[in-house]
């Protein structure tokens, strides 16, 4: 498929549909869209295509002010027909269309991959979730323990389906009450947090600059002097670059410091605001910040909450989250970057509230701004998720977006699918830093029903930690989420 970018309003599309050898396919039907994330979708055109397998749709019934990167327009053709089963090319490129964009659109596929053409069903997320009919029995389900079957560091999965479980799992030392620490995978309910404030107060997060964040507190002494606009810039740094990992700043220890310290996890007082070096030419660019409790700092200071007792009350209450635990510092405030404990559902309740655009019911209003999705910066490697935007990780190309933490704990929103991919996985870190406990020294459990129960992974001795949970698991983690994508989780075995 072939864009061209418009000329006085108009687009035109050249798309040709092709089989895995290359033979044209005529008389197919294919609809072109101008894909709207928060809105209903345009259609551009209806054309069949001709015996060379192609057809050309052009659209002049709205004007764009600008052709961007990740902005409008975006554009997406569903063909269908009676000799192919109807598939969908990506809705949103990654690259600037006035270019010219190719997407390649391979023969005949499965309908394990076509898209769900249904509407999204938004669920109550403050009930707990139902099954699906086929629950553990559909073959997608059989595909997974067979995908995982020789893969011992997994403690769990869920996976939705339009709100339903559809294929769940647990290691025998867990089970659905088992709290897991995310580890990064909080990020994104930190960055949640902050939009929800944002909203509250009526924030500006492009204006807000550290500075002017900071806290002037009795028991702190000078330490934010680093900050001062006298000393480095740093204090230009605002509250929108520290969520998008673009500020400059880039930690010395990163996990690191985990080890050597985890009731210190991110530091305080002034190694805080020492250890993340700032490189002002670095500003704008993706640099990612592993442990750092700058952004705690800030949120109490605008808010006048620490973030667990924030995300309690103006978060969690809503989605059904009872029972959780987070990391905190010398008992003064919860890490933002790290430390925070879920069930396996619960986490997969997050990734629901997104794909749910922010609604947390049927009824509910959308509680994040349409910011919260648009913005995406370019990560620059090699992984499948290669954008990243308010502290989550994006697949633009298949409308996919997943908050991702240390050792393989995955959970992901399937725009496309209307599904939600949850995995969570243990490695190295976990290990080394006995990191999926919850001690009085250094975490603190918010409940109603008094349950306490952290997976007990690493109760045994550090020496007996199983070998298979020294290694690093990130990447089976990100081919479990898109091996998941395309199974057929409704049809029975």
């Amino acid at each position: 498929m072939t864009v061209a970018p418009p000329n006085s309003g108009e687009a035109t599309v050249d798309i040709c549909v092709k089989d895995s050898n290359g033979n044209p396919f005529d008389s197919v039907s294919v609809k072109c869209y101008d894909y709207d994330q928060f809105g209903d979708d345009e259609l551009m055109g209806e054309e069949s295509t001709e015996c060379n397998g192609c057809a050309v749709i052009k659209y002049t019934n709205k004007k764009w002010d600008s052709w961007i990167l990740g902005q409008n327009p975006d554009i997406y053709c569903v063909i269908s027909g009676d000799s192919i089963v109807e598939i969908e090319t990506e809705r949103t490129d990654n690259v600037d269309q006035s270019n010219s964009h190719y997407i390649e659109v391979e023969g005949i596929k499965s309908s394990t991959s076509a898209p769900s053409s249904a509407p999204l069903e938004v669920i109550d997320l403050s009930l707990d979730f139902e099954t699906s009919t086929q629950f553990n029995n559909n073959i997608g389900h059989q595909a997974l323990m067979d995908f995982t079957s020789s893969v011992s560091t997994i403690q769990s999965w869920v996976i939705l389906e339009q709100g339903k479980i559809v294929s769940e799992w647990y290691g025998e030392d867990a089970d659905q009450n088992s709290l897991f620490h995310l580890w990064s995978g909080t990020k994104t309910v930190t960055s949640m947090l902050f939009f929800l404030l944002g909203t509250e107060k009526n924030l500006d997060m492009k204006d807000l600059q550290l500075k002017d964040l900071l806290p002037d507190w009795d028991w702190i002494d000078n330490f934010w002097d680093p900050f001062d606009n006298k000393m480095d810039d740093k204090g230009k740094i605002t509250l929108f670059q520290l969520l998008t990992m673009t500020s400059g700043l880039s930690d010395i220890l990163g996990l690191a410091a985990c080890v050597v310290d985890r009731t210190n996890c991110g530091f305080r007082g002034e190694f805080t605001a020492t250890n993340p070096r700032f490189v002002e030419d670095n500003s704008g660019a993706f640099i990612y910040l592993h442990a750092n409790n700058i952004l705690s700092y800030v949120f109490e200071s605008l808010s006048g909450e620490d973030l667990a007792k924030y995300a309690q009350e103006n978060l969690f209450n809503y989605l059904g989250i009872n029972n959780f635990a987070w990391w905190c510092v010398e008992d003064r405030f919860s890490t933002p970057l790290h430390g925070l404990l879920l069930t396996t559902r619960d986490y997969a309740k997050v990734a629901q509230f997104a794909l749910q655009k922010g609604m947390f019911s049927p009824t509910s209003e959308s509680m994040l701004s349409t910011e919260w999705y648009n913005e995406r910066v370019n990560k620059n490697d090699s992984s499948r998720l290669p954008l990243y935007s308010f502290l989550y990780h994006a697949d633009d190309a298949n409308r996919m977006s997943c908050a991702v933490g240390s050792g393989g704990k995955l959970s992901c929103w399937d725009m496309t699918k209307k599904r939600v991919y949850t995995i969570i996985m243990t490695d190295a870190v976990d290990t080394i830093t006995r990191g999926q406990a919850c001690e009085d020294n250094f975490c603190k459990f918010y409940n109603v029903s008094d349950i306490t129960n952290v997976a007990g992974i690493y109760n045994e001795a550090e020496d007996e930690a199983e070998v298979g949970a020294r290694t690093f698991e990130n990447f089976f983690s990100e081919q479990f989420v898109y091996f998941a994508r395309e199974q057929d989780f409704n049809t029975a075995v």
